[in-house]
């Protein structure tokens, strides 16, 4: 069999060698729309909004501040007016929580104190022998069960 000949520049079509006229030319894309651009997230698009300088009145003169800041100081306006959630909210990001709440502080007691909690044992003695004294007369034994004095 005889070998084809071939001239320089042309080389012959078949695998991995595509006709000439159907290749791409030099700085042609492949996909000329291209990759459609992504839209910006909501989370984008709130930091942008954000960060936007505005002009707000405090204590009668106009200061320039962002959005971020001025929420922030109505946030902070709300929990000092006693809004639970926006004190919450401010405790939270100030980092103090609530161990500060949940502890309670170191009892002390004093002569005074221990005084008073005399006389209130002395007093709910004083009131069970006068419910036992009282059942016995009538005879009645549904006085003498026990009762809640904390409730006073």
């Amino acid at each position: 069999m005889a070998k084809k000949t071939t001239t320089e520049g042309s080389k012959g079509v078949g695998y991995k060698n595509p006709p000439k006229h159907t290749q791409w030319k030099k700085g042609q894309s492949g996909h000329p729309s291209g990759k459609p651009t992504k839209s910006e997230s909501l989370e984008a698009k709130l930091k942008k909004l954000a960060g936007k300088e505005i002009v707000v009145i405090q204590n009668g003169t106009p200061v320039s501040m962002t959005q971020d800041e001025a929420m922030l100081v109505a946030v902070l306006m709300k929990a000092m007016k006693g809004d639970m959630a926006a004190v919450k909210f401010v405790a939270d990001k100030l980092g103090s929580g609530d161990a500060s709440v949940t502890e309670p502080p170191a009892l002390k007691v004093t002569a005074a104190d221990l005084k008073v909690l005399e006389h209130r044992a002395d007093w709910i003695g004083i009131l069970e022998e006068a419910k036992a004294q009282l059942a016995e007369d009538e005879g009645d034994t549904t006085v003498t069960g026990e009762t809640d004095y904390d409730a006073f």
